[in-house]
């Protein structure tokens, strides 16, 4: 929820973040789509990123990333190595539609 208020993304292109394509770095995470976005026909794929809140707090949504990425490491499997899981065992990616209701 927090990345979705943070980044003004849409709910498919928060989907379409693979895991492997996040990259953490100091003050600032970057994002790399693996598809196109919804008005894109053809064209560089899109990257989107995030800074950090100065001072941190605890609604930060790069502090919330990386506590996010370490805590679901042995979820993942290889591959797919989708970003956002499902909580429910055994952890399966999850759809547009399931980010949506949420």
């Amino acid at each position: 929820m927090l990345l979705a208020l943070t980044s003004l993304s849409r709910i498919s292109e928060i989907t379409a973040v693979d895991f492997r394509s996040i990259i953490l770095s100091g003050q600032v995470v970057k994002f790399y789509l693996n598809r196109l976005r919804k008005s894109q026909r053809k064209g560089a794929l899109q990257v989107f990123s995030l800074n950090s809140l100065n001072p941190p707090s605890l609604i930060c949504p790069v502090l919330g990333l990386g506590h996010y990425l370490n805590v679901t490491k042995n979820l993942r499997a290889t591959p797919p190595s989708s970003f956002i899981l499902s909580l429910k065992s055994p952890h399966p990616p999850v759809g547009t539609s399931s980010i949506g209701r949420w």
